[in-house]
């Protein structure tokens, strides 16, 4: 409980400070993979962001991933304290909880941004201490090819004792006139067990002066696909 009221207490307002709404998003995803081990999942996810001083901005994300195949879900709600140096780049810290049915987790690093014409590159530090120890880094980034075209790109790495996981993917987006925007991606998943391929499907709407958020779930199963 402890670990939740910290999360809700950096998300919380500030009344030091004016907070200023700057974007929000919600998504719907479909996933699977092949080989031996096919299962399928499908995800929820919602983030806002507040401006509350200068540089300085709080986002809270949340993300629902159902696993019908093998009757579980996995849960993740973060908190990002997030540094704009107005000069393209950004700093962040992140702390959340994580669950995946009786498993909770605390999930805590930083995190940074920089963004160029027409692209953005972001990459994360992070650590899971709880019922699953995970030490894990990764990037992802995107680069736009024509105003309502981008392709995209994921890499992350984690090691627990037991065991070591990665993933890789590639993909693309499509943002539509009205705003929404739909998004697929391929990859590769792999532990000690072995690998498999996936594929991705789903649908984003963003809001705000600055649609969306500055930075990316960091959930354990959000990085490491139905881990």
């Amino acid at each position: 409980m402890k670990k939740i009221a910290l999360a809700l207490a950096l998300a919380a307002p500030l009344p030091a400070f004016a907070q200023q709404f700057t974007g929000a998003e919600l998504s719907a995803e479909l996933s699977y993979t092949t080989g031996s081990d096919v299962f399928g999942a499908t995800s929820y996810t919602g983030a806002m962001e507040f401006q509350v001083a200068g540089p300085f901005s709080v986002a809270g994300d949340f993300s629902f991933n159902g696993y019908r195949a093998i009757d579980s879900n996995a849960r993740n709600f973060t908190v990002h304290g997030i540094y704009d140096t107005g000069y393209d780049i950004m700093g962040g810290v992140f702390v959340g909880f994580d669950s995946f049915d009786s498993s909770d987790s605390t999930v805590y690093g930083v995190e940074g941004k920089f963004n160029m014409a027409g692209a953005s590159l972001q990459g994360f530090l992070g650590y899971a201490e709880g019922d699953r120890d995970i030490k894990m880094f990764g990037f992802d980034g995107d680069f736009s090819i024509s105003p309502e075209i981008a392709v995209t790109g994921i890499a992350a790495y984690g090691t627990r004792d037991d065991d070591d996981l990665a993933r890789v993917g590639f993909g693309g987006k499509y943002r539509f006139a009205q705003g929404p925007v739909a998004y697929g991606e391929i990859g590769r998943i792999s532990n000690d067990d072995g690998s498999e391929n996936y594929l991705t499907v789903g649908a984003r709407v963003a809001l705000g002066y600055t649609p969306g958020t500055s930075f990316s779930r960091r959930g354990i199963a959000d990085i490491f696909r139905g881990y």
